[in-house]
């Protein structure tokens, strides 16, 4: 959205798509979002006012567009196994800066492996 987008301009849009739209038309998404990003620089009350929509229809837009947003946080699918042999158990790879690969299948990651390799990995520069 545009940062300088002010509450006059907002207005004047309203007031264009009022007078050439069809009865009961709704309001187009891009007049929503320009009115839901007027909050954050006009108090709610003088955005109703200011462009004759009801505070009901201020926030049902504002929650829908919270809703369309990109979620922070995709989850992966896990990985597929690197060969055809079909075996269920775990695998573990560590890579080190320095090159070393370590792979681990099965249950054999215990805490204290994993602290082994914490203490390798901090000895490598």
């Amino acid at each position: 959205m545009n940062q300088t987008l002010s509450l006059e301009s907002v207005v004047n849009q309203f007031a264009s798509w009022r007078a050439n739209r069809q009865m009961r038309e709704p309001t187009p998404r891009v007049l929503q979002q320009q009115a839901v990003t007027l909050k954050s620089t006009y108090p709610v009350g003088k955005i109703v006012i200011a462009l004759g929509i009801n505070n009901n229809a201020l926030k049902r837009w504002s929650a829908k567009l919270c809703d369309n947003r990109s979620p922070d946080f995709i989850e992966l699918p896990p990985p597929m196994p690197e060969d055809d042999r079909g075996l269920s158990e775990s695998r573990t790879i560590c890579e080190l800066p320095n090159g070393i690969r370590l792979t681990f299948t099965g249950s054999a990651l215990t805490s204290n492996l994993l602290s082994q390799i914490y203490d390798l990995n901090s000895g490598v520069k």
